[in-house]
């Protein structure tokens, strides 16, 4: 297990070193890399350092070496939940993004103190009377509920990305791959709050090997997050078109809502504009003479549907319109489904079970 171990802490130290070689001397890749995530590989690198001089003993087995990779572990959370923000919206570093970075200076500033500097007696001798112990759980406690925190933000960011872009959208954006990470790293916290609850109870040190097999899976899930940001960057650029409050220009009475749900209904069937793949709310409001909000307020009051439901409501009609025709006899679902506005099998899928109950296939038989 050990040569495991130290096998993936060379590996992840190697590609830290790749991905920032290419972030310094490749400037075409640099401007598509997101500042959080290069801040946090640097860390990571230094700590991976750490461990690598460890498993080395160039300098002795110096658990110190080991302390002071442990030193980003409350840089986990806020950096990859701040990466996760800037890449569904157009923001940059601000100053008062330093604030999530405090539970981490001041933990590094107390480990500096408490172990980096102590001589090997009183260490020893902290450890003897079970005082190492408790700061150890302590801190471990303090550095799961951090993460955790900023784990549940990132969720709350996606899903929120998520309802905003059904707002705007007719179409699904590619996320999937944050949402896939997102899992990966709370895979790692739940393991790392097992062996947590494991020590606390058994009160014993936690196992120096499974322990660092934890921290070398989650620095692994954002080396590899690292990788990708250079050669897919477009998968970290979720932004959405900038929207105004719900209703805050809509002054549509009761009236108009019967008119224009008449009015959309019509332009729906005559110009077809669902058959556009990237059709946005924006693009439609325009074609019906109306803003954003009112579009979002018709859709809701008239139809009780949001734009993306809206627009696949019409979709799903013209896949059945176009799937009972004589001329697409010989097409899959797929291929009808891309002439009816889809821009994706799995979307398509999705939109027609929630629309017609049953599967395309399960229709038709």
């Amino acid at each position: 297990m050990e040569k495991v171990l130290a096998s993936l802490t060379y590996f992840g130290l190697f590609q830290g070193l790749f991905i920032l070689f290419i972030f310094l001397f490749a400037p075409k890749f640099r401007k598509n890399v997101n500042p959080y995530l290069i801040f946090l590989i640097v860390v990571l690198v230094l700590g991976l350092l750490g461990r690598t001089l460890y498993l080395l003993e160039l300098f002795g087995r110096e658990p110190r070496l080991i302390t002071i990779s442990e030193a980003s572990m409350l840089l986990f959370g806020p950096t990859f939940a701040l990466f996760i923000k800037s890449s569904l919206s157009d923001n940059q570093f601000k100053k008062r993004d330093l604030i999530h970075f405090a539970p981490s200076l001041i933990h590094v500033t107390y480990l500096f103190i408490y172990f980096i500097l102590e001589s090997d007696e009183v260490l020893g001798a902290r450890l003897e009377s079970g005082e190492l112990l408790r700061i150890v759980l302590w801190l471990a406690a303090i550095g799961l509920t951090v993460n955790y925190s900023y784990w549940i933000w990132g969720w709350s960011l996606l899903l929120s990305f998520k309802k905003r872009a059904h707002q705007e959208l007719s179409f699904e954006v590619k996320s999937k791959f944050l949402y896939s990470f997102q899992i990966a790293i709370g895979i790692c916290l739940t393991m790392w709050l097992v062996i947590f609850l494991t020590t606390l109870f058994n009160f014993q040190l936690m196992e120096r090997v499974i322990y660092s097999t934890v921290w070398i899976s989650l620095t692994l899930v954002i080396l590899f997050v690292g990788f990708y940001s250079f050669t897919q960057p477009e998968l970290f650029h979720l932004n959405l078109p900038e929207t105004k409050a719900k209703y805050a220009l809509s002054k549509l009475s009761a009236n108009d809502i019967s008119r224009l749900k008449s009015e959309l209904e019509t332009l729906m069937l005559d110009k077809k504009p669902y058959l556009n793949k990237k059709l946005l709310k924006a693009e439609l409001s325009d074609l019906l003479g109306i803003s954003g909000p009112e579009l979002a307020r018709l859709l809701n009051e008239g139809f009780g549907m949001n734009f993306f439901e809206f627009v696949n409501y019409y979709r799903i009609k013209e896949f059945i319109k176009l799937a009972e025709s004589q001329d697409t006899q010989n097409l899959t679902f797929a291929a009808i489904a891309e002439d009816a506005g889809f821009n994706s099998k799995a979307t398509f899928n999705k939109a027609f079970r929630e629309i017609m109950g049953k599967t395309p296939r399960e229709y038709f038989s």
